[in-house]
């Protein structure tokens, strides 16, 4: 009885025309999906809003740094799962602001952009 079923499963599963699918790859440990990265783009993009809408007038960047703060102690088992996330899109954030405040020197008028936006972009 139960050494037939063994061995029809095995006979099936031989690479034949078997209609199944291989299972997905496993993630590789580390890496954050695109609704975590998305996410963790909208929350710091509404800290940002939020920011802009009640700082003082030259003040956006620590107002968004005292709420973000806030926001990551009080709802840290909400905000948990998006740290890898956060981390990622920080990083490529802190790299593209050092390539752009780089290779303008200083300089940040139209011009800039336009004469050089083309090599920034292939960064």
């Amino acid at each position: 009885g139960g050494r037939d079923k063994t061995a029809a499963s095995d006979a099936g599963s031989d690479g034949g025309d078997s209609s199944e699918l291989p299972p997905p790859p496993a993630a590789e440990p580390g890496l954050s999906t695109t609704f975590e990265q998305s996410a963790s783009l909208a929350v710091s993009c509404g800290v940002l809003w939020l920011a802009s809408r009640v700082a003082p007038t030259g003040y956006d960047l620590p107002v968004a740094t005292l709420l973000m703060v806030a926001a990551a102690t009080a709802g840290s088992a909400v905000l948990r799962p998006l740290a890898p996330a956060a981390e990622q899109l920080g990083t490529l954030l802190l790299f593209l602001f050092f390539a752009t405040a780089g290779w303008t020197g200083g300089a940040f008028g139209l011009s800039t952009f336009v004469g050089g936006g083309l090599p920034l972009l292939g960064f």
